[in-house]
């Protein structure tokens, strides 16, 4: 008698008891084929309110990876939001949703706003009011 797996119920034939039956393996086949179908309709919606399959790029409607966002801001990682609880990392860029600024760490800290003291404004629309005031 097989095992069956968690998510799907796929029958799971026990090695050395359970002799190969094709009819088993058809039956398998349609549940993965049934719960497959449509799956790229199921997630093109995926946002941060509906779960999903999040899908990367830099198009509209995808997500940057974090790393690869580092890499274009020059930074060591990206920490998230400044608001969020927590210790914020030398070097690392935080998002400040009421500025709508990037911020680099530059003193390790727990603060959930932006002080000049610890952080540095680097997005190109401050970098860009600098340079019109010079």
């Amino acid at each position: 008698m097989p095992n069956y797996s968690g998510n799907l119920n796929l029958a799971k034939p026990i090695p050395m008891e359970d002799v190969a039956d094709i009819q088993v393996i058809n039956d398998n086949m349609d549940k993965i084929d049934a719960w497959s179908t449509g799956i790229d309709e199921k997630t093109k919606a995926a946002t941060s309110e509906i779960p999903g399959i999040v899908k990367y790029g830099t198009e509209a409607a995808t997500a940057l990876e974090g790393h690869r966002m580092a890499q274009i801001q020059g930074v060591e990682k990206c920490g998230g939001d400044v608001q969020t609880p927590g210790v914020k990392k030398v070097g690392y860029s935080y998002w400040c949703t009421a500025n709508k600024d990037f911020y680099v760490c530059k003193v390790e800290n727990s603060l959930n706003y932006i002080d000049s003291a610890y952080f540095d404004a680097f997005s190109n629309y401050s970098l860009l009011g600098k340079l019109q005031n010079l």
